[in-house]
């Protein structure tokens, strides 16, 4: 299944090269839902991940000629994906953030973290929309290469390799940047249970 994806990866990535936009909609459809996933989790709202969505794609597109396929597609668009999120990060002035009763109101507020359960009570479906925003708001505080490595290792679950290829930095500097960006969310974490007991 694999073999078949790269080789219909490859056709696709050729032909899009070429100015074929319905081999380019098959790359975005592909990535798409994986791509969206890491905006909204380094940008910490469906509105700004939508932007950063929307503005990596553009530039995939208007870049696929310098690609030269020294790694993956998938890894070269996170790249772009997670810079692209950067920079939106460091133009806005301030952060947009959804109030506990907002968050707990919004039917379409995607949780950055869901326990399943199989019976959930409502009040358990409102406890976990809770701590899913309280993560979302402690990832904002870290410094964007922590939150990044955090978000790419912790959630999106990719190798140290695939991060240090989507990051342009080491693979050593990528596991001293988790190990910080974790320090610090225990940090976050902690704080925020001194204040609220």
């Amino acid at each position: 299944m694999r073999e078949q994806l790269d080789r219909n990866e490859g056709k696709w990535l050729k032909q899009a090269k070429e100015g074929n936009t319905d081999a380019f909609a098959n790359i975005v459809e592909l990535y798409l839902p994986k791509i969206y996933s890491l905006c909204l989790k380094l940008t910490g709202n469906k509105e700004d991940a939508e932007d950063c969505v929307q503005d990596t794609f553009i530039k995939v597109w208007t870049s696929l000629g310098e690609f030269r396929e020294s790694s993956s597609i998938y890894t070269w668009i996170y790249r772009i994906a997670a810079n692209t999120c950067n920079d939106h990060l460091r133009k806005m002035s301030r952060h947009r953030v959804l109030s506990l009763e907002g968050a707990a109101m919004e039917d379409d507020v995607v949780p950055l973290l869901y326990i399943r359960d199989d019976r959930p009570l409502p009040d358990e479906q409102l406890a976990n929309r809770e701590s899913a925003e309280n993560v979302r708001r402690l990832l904002q505080e870290l410094p964007d290469n922590m939150r990044e490595v955090l978000v790419l290792r912790d959630i999106q679950q990719l190798s140290y390799k695939e991060i240090s290829l989507a990051t342009g930095v080491a693979e050593g500097t990528v596991k001293s940047r988790l190990f910080r960006a974790r320090q610090e969310m225990l940090k976050l974490i902690e704080k925020k249970e001194l204040f609220e007991t």
